[in-house]
Formats: structure tokens, sequence, C-alpha cells
């Protein structure tokens, strides 16, 4: 029933192994975040999100490749968010600085308590006009490069 609809990257994400590194859910929507890996040094990061029908079976709805955007540390745009999956050690706090084009800066500090991370930053409330920024900070509060 998923195959029906599928297209380029989805079917490749069909048709390979892979490994679940967390899920998100949210009412009647789940999204999971897996990767792919060719070999032990090469991973691909993806979020598939299906939606819980009437019936209680889920229905896939999309997914997307997530971006390096540093160090063991990915980023992908879903639907009026962003899912941030974090696999590097070092770092203890992901801090996201949203600057709405009229308005003032909104910091959100995302605690990470376990490896792999998987977060969704929720930005249905923010106005669409914005710049985003992270910063990702070890235990003392330094920022890693």
């Amino acid at each position: 029933e998923i195959l029906i609809g599928l297209v380029g990257s989805e079917m490749c994400i069909r048709d390979s192994d892979m490994i679940e590194c967390g899920r998100i859910v949210d009412n009647d929507t789940t999204i999971v975040v897996g990767m792919t890996g060719e070999n032990d040094k090469t991973y691909h990061y993806y979020a598939a999100q299906f939606s819980k029908n009437q019936d209680g079976k889920y229905k896939y709805k999309n997914a997307i490749s997530l971006n390096d955007i540093g160090w063991q540390l990915r980023l992908g745009k879903l639907n009026t968010g962003y899912i941030i999956v974090c696999n590097n050690e070092n770092v203890s706090t992901i801090q996201a600085v949203i600057s709405p084009r009229n308005g003032s800066d909104i910091t959100k500090n995302i605690e990470i308590n376990n490896i792999p991370f998987v977060y969704y930053l929720d930005m249905s409330s923010i106005p669409s006009d914005y710049d985003i920024q992270y910063k990702f900070l070890n235990e003392n509060g330094e920022e890693i490069q």
C-alpha cells in the first residue's frame, strides 16, 4: 500500500536497509528518522512522515533527506518545522536563534539527553518570514565549530 505513489529518492529509501535513529509522535502523526549507509563511514539520513487513519493503520505521507549542517549534525525542513538529528557526543545543547523580519529574536535552547538525538523544532507559531541560526554548545556552554 505504501509503495503506491513513491518516486525517486523515496524509492531509494524503500529499497535500503535503514536503521531507525528515533521517532517523534504528535497526535496522529509519526515521524520516523533513520539512516542508511554504504559502508561504515558514509551515512544518509531521512525522515518519513506517517499519519494514523481512523482504523488505526499508518499511511505514508512523505519523506525528506536530511542535510549535514556540522560534524554529526543533520537538519531537514518538514511541514512547518525542522527535524534535527545529532550524533555528536560533545554537543549538550542546540541553540536555535530565530530572527523574524518584523520582531524580536527568539532563542530556543534544546537540551540533548541521548545520542542519537532526534527533535522536531515546531515553527508553526513563527511568522513565515524569518532567519534561523543554530549553535551547538558543549557542556560548558562553549560553541562547537
